[in-house]
């Protein structure tokens, strides 16, 4: 499946000198690195590409969704212009502030219900909410390990380090039903805190 076709894209600066002009390229469904020194507008183009930025001159087609991790913001899916044929985009979980690393794990809603029912609540919305998964815990447990998170459930976003932070968001776009991904310097951040 081809992501993405670009023909003759072009965007200048605000003294109307080309950063980049007339590149034509195409994208399919494998890995593929964009290398050049700062400056010279790769994060530009990836934008462009993904459709945040409109090029000044020539066309993107784009097809399926498109998740995007940019350093210091958080991951966003897009539908992009050509949408879905297959049915409606999942969302990634909420990583905002305020939110807790259960919330950024899209288990908040199980865990809550969990409590309430092992303190003897039998609404039955509990156990819907639930859905069965009684093991919620444990996986949550397993997951925070896995991804080198303390397993705090009400632990807010915010005092994870950035490495922590940065694994959470990759993991959220690795998580979501996005065709293709615009991975902008993931890197930067990961520490082994």
């Amino acid at each position: 499946m081809q992501a993405f076709n670009a023909r003759q894209i072009s965007l200048y600066t605000h003294g109307l000198e080309p950063l980049f002009a007339d590149i034509s390229c195409s994208l399919s469904a494998r890995m593929t690195g964009l290398i050049g020194r700062n400056g010279i507008g790769k994060s530009l183009l990836g934008e462009i590409l993904c459709g945040l930025r409109a090029p000044d001159s020539g066309t993107v087609e784009r097809r399926g969704i498109c998740g995007i991790y940019r350093q210091q913001q958080e991951p966003k899916l897009l539908t992009a212009a050509a949408s879905r044929i297959d049915g409606p985009s999942s969302q990634v979980p909420t990583m905002q502030t305020g939110s807790c690393l259960s919330q950024c794990l899209g288990l908040a809603t199980r865990l809550q219900a969990l409590t309430q029912i092992e303190q003897g609540c039998c609404d039955s919305h509990w156990f819907e909410q639930l859905n069965d998964d009684w093991q919620v815990r444990q996986t949550f447990c397993e997951l925070c390990r896995e991804l080198g998170l303390p397993a705090e459930p009400e632990l807010e976003f915010e005092r994870l380090s950035g490495g922590q932070q940065a694994k959470l968001k990759l993991w959220s776009l690795f998580q979501s039903e996005a065709d293709w991904l615009l991975l902008d310097e993931p890197s930067n951040h990961l520490d082994r805190g």
